[in-house]
């Protein structure tokens, strides 16, 4: 280029726990001290080699940063990850589209496969957060195999899969929960087997609201629960 616009045709970041490489030319004007283009990068991280956080495994995948008059930058991805575990937690793939102009996250999917890439263990979530406000509102859907959760508790309680979807939202101090779970049969060695289904709301200052149906040989059984903590004190 010259002194007033510049062409990067090549470009690359590598760190030890991680690559960037750009995949365009990238244009900047230098009059203007403005990128003309957006830059499309290919990612490649190794969670295992970075120290900020308990995580192993690999993500990878298409990042691209482009010019925002209001924001500054807009920055979108595309990643996959495998053999990713968070503490004592593992997941077999997770799967991370979505955005981020200024300080607000736009979450197009961020997919939880548990075991392998099929919906009996899977999470998903969508929704925004904003990290300068604090806030977030945010959907999920939730499918557990049986086998999987009763690997997990070590009994044969879930004779299906545990199916649930809900919302989280508000202020990242005080989030809000709202929830229902489908019916899902339970089984017990001293009990018939128990269908149980219902909905769940945990709101700010510590108002939690349970509404269940229990339904076995027949009979149905509503249980609904009103309760506050607050204070290390719970009323009900």
């Amino acid at each position: 280029g010259d002194f007033r616009a510049l062409s990067v045709e090549r470009c690359g970041l590598w760190g030890r726990w991680g690559q960037l490489e750009l995949q365009n030319v990238l244009r900047v004007d230098l009059e203007n001290r403005a990128v003309l283009e957006g830059a499309d990068l290919v990612a490649s991280l190794d969670l295992e080699q970075q120290d900020w956080i308990p995580a192993k495994g690999r993500l990878e995948g298409a990042v691209s940063v482009g010019p925002d008059q209001a924001d500054g930058l807009d920055l979108s991805f595309d990643l996959k990850g495998t053999d990713l575990s968070y503490g004592e937690h593992e997941a077999d793939g997770v799967q991370l589209v979505g955005e981020v102009q200024g300080s607000v996250i736009t979450l197009e999917r961020l997919q939880l496969d548990l075991l392998e890439e099929t919906e009996a263990e899977r999470i998903a979530i969508t929704g925004v957060a904003d990290w300068v406000a604090r806030t977030m509102d945010l959907s999920y859907e939730v499918a557990l195999g049986a086998e999987w959760l009763n690997e997990l508790v070590r009994e044969t309680y879930f004779a299906d899969a545990l199916r649930a979807k809900g919302r989280v939202f508000g202020h990242f101090d005080a989030p809000e929960l709202e929830g229902q779970v489908e019916p899902v049969t339970l089984n017990h060695p001293l009990l018939h087997p128990v269908t149980v289904s219902g909905e769940l709301r945990s709101l700010s200052a510590g108002a939690i609201d349970v509404d269940l149906i229990a339904q076995c040989e027949g009979a149905e059984v509503l249980l609904d629960v009103a309760a506050q903590h607050r204070d290390d004190v719970c009323s009900v």
